[in-house]
């Protein structure tokens, strides 16, 4: 009986240190570093490679390991640091709200602590409004961004964004995991199994008690894409721009809310918006199209930061 005690009892505490270390437990393509922010948290990042610098920026609910197809090769000609926004990851998950304006006071401040002058900004998705929001307030920061179906772009009436201001932190948590693999899943035009850790490591984090501001951060996320939208201040940047879309994005445009819409009119009006900017639609590939064609995407990035 005593001994079935101390079995019990052992089995309970790796439950519960397991459950503390699920974010910090995730396995990564490189070492990750962090640095402690003004307020207190921490921001974590892989940082590899040499040269001109780039920093790149995940998209809704992701992490950094969402570029390590990217980092793999870029890092062989640039130092890339791929981060983890606050809320996402290995970085501190704040119950405080951090809106994408937020979020972009974070890599600012990150470019700053790093001691670096002239960044290329990378961004996916609500990634590339972020570094728009970059872009916008600290322009003496960024050399140029490259902006990887970029959130922001499309825009929505005050109804449409209604929709989204529905959507919860209980809700995000609530999903199943089969929800979880369908929703990454769409993502892609052609799902391979070499994106599998992506769906796994969202499933697992479920179990780390800090979950749930995960899914608030996630939310935040959602709200700050349409209360701090960025349309309108687009012609207002003054930095080179690389556009790069998935020819067969599924997410951008929103299908529910503007069906009739076109993936390449929205890179039509990204063209027609920024001063000066370069487009490119990739054909065979997604709204994750960084990783799906990561060597047209890597090629492009080469090309441009040249």
């Amino acid at each position: 009986m005593k001994n079935l005690f101390i079995v019990i009892l052992i089995s309970l505490y790796s439950f519960s240190v397991k459950g503390q270390d699920i974010f910090e437990s995730i396995e990564y393509p490189y070492s990750v570093k962090k640095v402690s922010l003004s307020n207190g948290q921490e921001i974590a990042f892989m940082d590899e490679g040499e040269g001109e610098t780039l920093i790149f920026v995940h998209g809704l609910g992701s992490y950094g390991p969402a570029w390590k197809k990217n980092v793999e090769e870029l890092s062989k000609h640039y130092r890339c640091i791929a981060v983890d926004l606050l809320g996402y990851g290995k970085s501190s998950k704040p119950e405080e709200t951090y809106l994408l304006k937020d979020q972009a006071r974070v890599i600012q401040e990150l470019v700053q602590n790093l001691g670096l002058s002239e960044i290329h900004l990378v961004g996916h998705s609500m990634g590339g409004q972020i570094a728009i929001h970059v872009g916008l307030a600290y322009p003496e920061i960024v050399k140029s961004l490259i902006l990887v179906a970029p959130a922001g772009i499309e825009t929505f009436t005050d109804q449409q964004k209604a929709f989204f201001e529905m959507i919860s932190p209980e809700a995000i948590a609530a999903s199943s995991d089969q929800e979880i693999e369908s929703n990454l899943k769409r993502n892609f035009y052609s799902y391979t199994d070499d994106a599998r850790f992506m769906i796994d490591d969202r499933i697992v984090i479920k179990d780390d008690p800090e979950f749930p501001r995960y899914a608030a951060m996630v939310v935040n996320g959602i709200r700050g894409m349409v209360r701090q939208p960025v349309a309108d201040l687009l012609g207002s940047l003054k930095i080179p721009v690389l556009v790069l879309f998935g020819a067969n994005d599924d997410l951008i445009p929103n299908k529910l809310l503007n069906p009739h819409l076109t993936t390449e009119a929205v890179a039509a009006s990204a063209k027609k918006m920024i001063p000066d900017v370069k487009v490119n639609l990739i054909p065979a590939a997604g709204h994750m199209l960084m990783f799906e064609q990561a060597i047209e995407v890597n090629r492009f990035i080469r090309e441009f930061v040249k």
